[in-house]
């Protein structure tokens, strides 16, 4: 039922904190699943205490959105020396990005995203896979292997993540993020 009322999402990553405490081949699972939706299910889990914090946190939501651009263009200038490996986000001309979370495609073939992943998920920089939902187990079980037909997010399943962008991570937390980047791709491209 948590699954259900939780978009059919994998029971294994339903509260942001399930990974507390996981360590090795268990945090990496639970990293794969986060965004997985096994079966099909329902948005149900806002209650009116819920609700009426949310209304209220929206009366800040331009402080918000401002510090997540804040944090998103941080991590666009420190992230840009290792471009030749990343494809860092850009907003279209003429349009804004909220940067509910900040997305990444590694562009260097030579590079696999489960092995920078297991990195930034072990040194505390919690990741998402893109969200194609060609890859999703429901839609597979519903339509096969979608691959071929869709073959852009076929690539991105295979090459695209998020990190966080909330807007209460501080300043050390983006640099701390940005370091840990540099230090993989220092050791690793």
């Amino acid at each position: 039922m948590k699954s259900v009322m939780n978009h059919g999402r994998d029971s294994i990553y339903i509260r942001m904190d399930d990974d507390r405490g996981a360590q090795g081949e268990q945090l990496f699972r639970i990293a794969n699943s986060r965004f997985s939706f096994i079966r099909l299910g329902h948005s149900f889990r806002c209650t009116e205490m819920e609700a009426a914090l949310g209304l209220a946190q929206l009366e800040g939501r331009d402080a918000l959105l401002a510090r997540r651009r804040q944090i998103a263009a941080r991590l666009t200038q420190g992230l840009a020396e290792i471009e030749e490996h990343l494809q860092l986000p850009r907003a279209r001309p003429d349009s804004d990005h909220a940067y509910m979370m900040y997305p990444l495609t590694i562009v260097n073939p030579r590079l696999r995203r489960a092995d920078l992943i297991r990195y930034l998920e072990e040194h505390g920089i919690e990741t998402r896979y893109l969200l194609p939902l060609i890859n999703q187990p429901i839609y597979t079980k519903l339509f096969g292997n979608l691959d071929l037909k869709y073959p852009v997010a076929a690539a991105l399943n295979e090459t695209a993540f998020y990190i966080g962008s909330h807007p209460d991570m501080s300043d050390a937390d983006v640099e701390y993020v940005i370091d840990r980047f540099r230090e993989y791709f220092k050791e690793h491209a």
